[in-house]
């Protein structure tokens, strides 16, 4: 394991742990109107040419995989997935992996065929992930002011359903 996984795994733990009240001078970025290639062109940047992570990164395509349990995330976060085809300019759809917290999310369902956008921190997905060469993760308030509310939308309708 490298230096910067043990890193991230040692963040997520501290990210769980924090109080899930939003943070007041977090921002916030709008639903995209339409689905488009130009959404989705700085995560396909990050796919092609890294890093393996970034923050506030948004995605937007139609859902491939019905919302399942992630089969690698340990039961206590109650994580779920979603696999969308998200639009890029540069060919065919490629398959992005949407993981949501329950706890902070509220449970999340999507079906094959819905519209689906999320906003949160992108990670380049393991060989294991395959087909989905990238995933959007944290689609939940922000627990700091320096970044973005995330979330997920599916069909129009935004989670948390809250809001922040």
């Amino acid at each position: 394991m490298t230096m910067l996984r043990i890193l991230t795994v040692a963040v997520s733990i501290v990210a769980v742990m924090v109080p899930t009240a939003p943070v007041l001078a977090a921002k916030d970025m709008p639903v995209p109107a339409l689905c488009t290639p130009e959404v989705n062109a700085v995560l396909a940047d990050l796919i092609a040419h890294g890093p393996d992570q970034a923050y506030n990164i948004m995605v937007c395509g139609i859902v491939s995989e019905a919302t399942t349990l992630d089969p690698a995330v340990d039961r206590s976060f109650s994580r779920h997935q979603t696999v969308v085809a998200a639009p890029v300019a540069s060919g065919p759809p490629i398959l992005i992996k949407i993981l949501t917290n329950d706890r902070r999310d509220g449970i999340v369902l999507a079906k094959k065929g819905d519209h689906v956008a999320a906003f949160g921190w992108y990670f380049k997905t393991a060989a294991w992930e395959r087909p989905a060469v990238g995933g959007i993760n944290n689609t939940f308030c922000a627990i700091h002011a320096d970044l973005y509310n995330g979330w997920i939308a599916v069909n129009g309708i935004r989670w948390p359903r809250s809001g922040c």
